[in-house]
């Protein structure tokens, strides 16, 4: 049966030309973003812990490095095959002070299994500090923690920050005035492509 409402067919051709407007504009939208800048740094992982009263935080550095020897292997993670990050490789100075995320992986998980995230951002001038919350990681998990401890999250966060700024090598390469967070939601574990790259 055919509609003989003129306001339906306007509304019906609005919608048709918005939507082929936005699907030709599409290319352009995404050509004018640009590509993302080209890895820049070889990218050095180090690991450290700090003590906040009884509980004990864990995390992993990535950031811009110089590798000096070329014999270098780079630091093996598990399911991990294209990552090159060298373990406690020196802290590039070129490009410093750097700029600093700090990365809140999803509940039951790790900040490694953003390995490729962090290493990504790592080339490209970026100091990112993936921790572990206490008690809510894939190493040191607990049900009851897990659902009534979910406010100490930010919490793990801001103390991270601290520690970073106030240490004496981390403190002078991070630009405070440049520090941001990504967070992967808490409710779930990553998926199977999302964990790999």
């Amino acid at each position: 049966m055919e509609t003989t409402d003129p306001t339906g067919r306007w509304i019906a051709a609005a919608v048709v030309t918005l939507a082929c407007a936005l699907v030709a504009a599409w290319p352009r939208a995404t050509a004018a973003q640009g590509a993302p800048p080209a890895a820049s740094h070889p990218v050095g992982i180090r690991q450290l812990e700090f003590v906040d009263q009884d509980r004990h935080l864990a995390l992993a550095v990535f950031y811009p490095a110089v590798v000096r020897d070329r014999a270098a292997v780079p630091f093996v993670m598990p399911f991990f095959d294209k990552l090159k990050s060298y373990r406690d490789a020196e802290l590039a100075s070129e490009g410093a002070p750097f700029p600093l995320v700090v990365f809140s992986h999803g509940r039951g998980s790790n900040g490694l299994y953003y390995a490729w995230f962090a290493e990504f951002l790592a080339s490209r001038g970026y100091i990112v500090a993936a921790l572990n919350h206490y008690r809510a990681n894939t190493y040191d998990s607990t049900i009851a923690y897990l659902a009534n401890k979910l406010w100490q999250r930010p919490r793990d966060v801001g103390l991270t920050i601290s520690f970073l700024l106030s240490d004496p090598v981390w403190g002078k390469s991070i630009d405070a005035a440049r520090i941001g967070v990504a967070i992967r939601k808490a409710a779930s574990r990553p998926s199977g492509s999302a964990a790999r790259r």
